[in-house]
């Protein structure tokens, strides 16, 4: 049997570049690491978790979540438990400070706000002005793999412009009320959802959860 043997000159050709094939495929692998790298270091997972009425408000006129069910609030302090970095606007920490707020010593509570000279009711609240990229950028600088929203229209409708929302979780409340915040404004685009989950959390209250697409 005649074994196939490479012409010499051609032998000789392969042999002078091989270390050149090998330090592009070097290079190449290495290109590919820091791309990945890169994309994981930008992948912080945000969450949205809101109570909507039935009707899409997130806030009744009297800004008083007297319509809010008990499991809505167990949900709540267990997803800013399970982030440990918990991201809202000036009125919906108006709300909850200093008492109700879901984190006690421990995480990252990030308030926008224009007035970032107020006192802090704890040491772990952070008022900033700070876009939304930079906001993520430090958390992720902390070692914080996920953030949730918690309120209110102006913050949220700014992360979503951003386009840096990865996922809601809406709970339904069983109420109407009119002349209140909507989940989003003055966005000017559309979005589209995927379901991912629904959950009957008490006799009229249910869960949507979405991620966004």
């Amino acid at each position: 049997m005649k074994v196939f043997e490479l012409p010499k000159r051609t032998f000789k050709f392969f042999v002078a570049i091989h270390p050149l094939f090998v330090s592009l495929i070097q290079l190449r692998v290495l290109y590919i690491l820091i791309i990945l790298l890169g994309n994981k270091q930008k992948n912080m997972h945000v969450i949205i978790y809101l109570a909507s009425s039935a009707n899409g408000m997130i806030s009744n006129q009297r800004n008083v979540p007297d319509w809010l069910s008990p499991e809505y609030g167990q949900g709540f302090m267990a997803i800013c438990q399970q982030t440990k970095a918990v991201i809202m606007g000036k009125t919906t920490y108006n709300i909850l400070a200093p008492g109700y707020l879901p984190l006690k010593d421990e995480g990252a509570l990030v308030v926008l706000t224009h007035d970032t000279k107020l006192p802090p009711a704890q040491p772990n609240v952070l008022f900033t002005d700070q876009s939304p990229q930079a906001i993520i950028a430090m958390l992720e600088s902390k070692g914080y793999k996920e953030a949730v929203i918690i309120g209110g229209t102006q913050t949220v409708s700014e992360f979503f412009k951003a386009g840096l929302v990865n996922e809601i979780r809406l709970v339904i409340e069983p109420a109407l009320f009119d002349g209140s915040l909507p989940l989003l404004k003055d966005v000017n685009r559309d979005f589209k959802l995927s379901l991912s989950g629904v959950k009957q959390l008490n006799a009229n209250t249910v869960e949507l959860d979405y991620f966004v697409n």
